[in-house]
């Protein structure tokens, strides 16, 4: 019987999958040291540098400290603060190469992959692009959709390019009145101070941080997390922000399909934590699930597992592998680039040992195993029929 995968054509992509296939490594470096460097390539090296600092926070969830980075990077912090603004006089590409050096060697001790970093993909210029008519309208626009939909990623993305946001996530012990200001106050920069004193002084220091602030922009995420106390003191410091209304400061709420339905029970005037004033203010809403959907289907492309691998400088997938992913990402009731991503970060595990190399790129079989370890085999075959393409002729062979 002839093996239905082997019947598959070849997809087109411009040569974007034969350039993750051409070896099967796992270069933890983006750069060689005789190698001169892109300005697109300086912008994913600082990038993932913002990131390292993001993910090495040391108190009250802010970044690590510049000073601490460079002495990690091997520089000095004027000369590491320098480039990072793009403001440096001297060798740019060495210092940039040191610092991808030392990235690399934390990705290698690691012995995995950050599939969170940020990729350019379809659904950015909608995401992006909501958050920026809520900044013109100086409203409080909300973007929805599943968990694993990159809603948190973009919002780091989008920091990183504009400055001057603040990201908050509400989690069960900080997501009223009171921990909304605890979790402003550790975000902002010059009221960590204030963290531990009481709320309303913590309201009043915020709101005179704003008013000095106009520029700021505020990102909620896991907006479906806040109580009604907890929204009702967002909406104040939105208020406050500017008396005449003409400069407020947006407060952008990223959250699940549950937001969205407590957002439009508010509208219709039915009981929701969300007030009809507040609900006024919530505009443009972006459903990411709904607005975002691509032609075949879902709302990834295999473009988008191309660039997210790329970005991740992960060369070991084959073309067919990429498919996979991409059928994954936008499987029915299961997918999302989020979960598809983390299953292609548990075959890298299983294959690829810390600083090692493949044999052969990363095929379905891999992914495929991967996937059952997750789920085990009856809900893998499950996910996999609800995906239909690759994964549902891996299923039926």
């Amino acid at each position: 019987m002839t093996d239905p995968q082997k019947q598959t054509p070849p997809p087109e992509d411009a040569g974007g999958l034969d350039k993750i296939g051409q070896h099967g490594r796992v270069e933890f470096r983006m750069v060689t040291d005789d190698q001169t460097i892109s300005p697109e390539i300086r912008q994913q090296i600082i990038e993932d540098l913002k990131a390292y600092r993001d993910d090495h926070s040391a108190h009250f969830g802010q970044p690590l400290a510049w000073g601490r980075l460079a002495e990690l990077v091997g520089v000095s912090q004027g000369t590491l603060v320098d480039v990072v603004k793009g403001k440096y006089k001297g060798d740019t590409d060495a210092v940039l190469k040191k610092i991808d050096q030392f990235l690399a060697d934390d990705r290698a001790r690691a012995g995995r992959f950050d599939f969170r970093t940020h990729a350019r993909i379809g659904i950015t210029d909608a995401i992006f692009g909501v958050i920026k008519c809520g900044i013109r309208l100086n409203t409080m626009p909300v973007i929805v959709g599943s968990q694993g939909m990159g809603k948190s990623v973009h919002a780091r993305a989008f920091a990183a390019d504009r400055g001057g946001v603040i990201i908050i996530r509400p989690e069960q012990s900080h997501r009223d009145d009171r921990g909304v200001t605890k979790l402003l106050c550790a975000a902002m920069p010059g009221l960590q101070q204030y963290t531990n004193l009481p709320h309303p002084r913590r309201a009043d220091e915020i709101k005179g941080w704003l008013r000095k602030h106009l520029s700021t922009v505020i990102i909620v995420d896991e907006s479906q997390k806040l109580t009604a106390d907890g929204l009702e003191q967002l909406r104040d410091f939105h208020d406050v922000s500017d008396p005449a209304g003409r400069r407020n400061v947006p407060i952008v709420f990223l959250g699940d399909q549950k937001f969205r339905r407590l957002l439009f029970a508010s509208r219709g005037e039915q009981k929701s934590p969300i007030s009809p004033q507040t609900a006024r203010r919530m505009r443009p809403v972006l459903d990411l699930d709904v607005d975002c959907q691509v032609e075949g289907g879902g709302q990834f492309t295999l473009d988008d597992v191309l660039k997210i691998v790329r970005n991740n400088r992960v060369k070991l997938l084959t073309p067919r592998a990429a498919r996979w992913l991409r059928d994954l990402a936008n499987a029915d009731g299961w997918g999302k680039i989020g979960f598809a991503m983390g299953v292609l970060q548990l075959a890298i595990d299983e294959l690829v040992p810390p600083g090692g190399e493949l044999a052969q790129p990363v095929d379905v079989a891999d992914l495929d195993r991967a996937l059952e370890m997750t789920f085990g085999k009856s809900v893998a075959i499950e996910i996999a029929e609800a995906a239909g393409g690759e994964l549902l002729i891996k299923a039926a062979g």
